[in-house]
């Protein structure tokens, strides 16, 4: 398999500081066309921010919130445990009008039509947690009709995310390609939300670039507000 050209990146900095010094590189996320969500997941985005590794001399608050999460992780593990199968919930548009769907064989069902009461953004209905996915689920079910997946245009599951943070340098060979040495720590830096795309949608190039640097990317979707969470509690989040 031929190796795709080098790209002369300068040593990574700031992301402010990368967007300034690469001018003639673009990259575009690309996401699946559809969120895979199970019902314990949606009680992530309904959480505030946790420190895992908060000290413990902060007062009755942080123990209040502490035990309050405790008691978040037993009820998301019941849930997980009983098993649901996983439902597609995607964004879409269809005839000029962008709304939330779940994905059958047969096509997508119209949550606007069939749930009318759910948030018609993902960002909302996320936030709204297990009774959003109860009624998704049970709409989905009883829909005795979809639209046509020919007559839809599937959108990036979560159009607009919070945050798209990357790793760079993530694999050894890119990082021999460039006569480089394998840095210590992970290279981090942030691509904008809007650089998400649905599935199939054109990847727009600007006319002042000469170089396009290409990659597989591999996204791990974080449902959950945290920081400083330890590697052994990740699949929590």
């Amino acid at each position: 398999m031929p190796k795709r050209p080098i790209c002369n990146r300068p040593p990574f900095l700031s992301a402010a500081n990368s967007a300034s010094i690469w001018p003639n590189t673009s990259s575009t996320v690309r996401f699946a066309s559809a969120l895979l969500i199970w019902p314990f997941l949606a009680t992530f985005a309904m959480k505030p921010a946790f420190d895992m590794d908060a000290p413990s001399d902060l007062g009755h608050s942080n123990t209040r919130l502490e035990q309050v999460e405790q008691d978040s992780f037993q009820f998301q593990a019941k849930i997980r445990i009983a098993g649901e199968p996983p439902m597609k919930i995607v964004t879409f548009t269809e005839n000029h009008r962008t709304r939330l769907g779940v994905l059958r064989e047969d096509g997508v069902v119209d949550l606007a039509t069939h749930a009318p009461q759910l948030p018609h953004t993902m960002i909302s209905f996320l936030r709204m947690g297990p009774a959003a996915m109860e009624e998704a689920r049970a709409a989905a079910d009883k829909a005795a009709s979809t639209i046509p997946l020919a007559r839809c245009q599937l959108l990036a599951p979560v159009p607009r995310p919070t945050k798209v943070l990357a790793i760079g340098l993530n694999y050894a060979d890119h990082v021999r390609e460039g006569n480089r040495a394998l840095p210590e720590h992970q290279v981090w830096f942030a691509k904008q939300p809007t650089s998400i795309i649905g599935p199939g949608a054109p990847i727009v190039i600007p006319s002042v670039s000469e170089m396009i640097d290409f990659e597989g990317e591999l996204a791990y979707v974080i449902g959950r507000r945290a920081r400083k969470v330890p590697k052994e509690r990740a699949h929590e989040v």
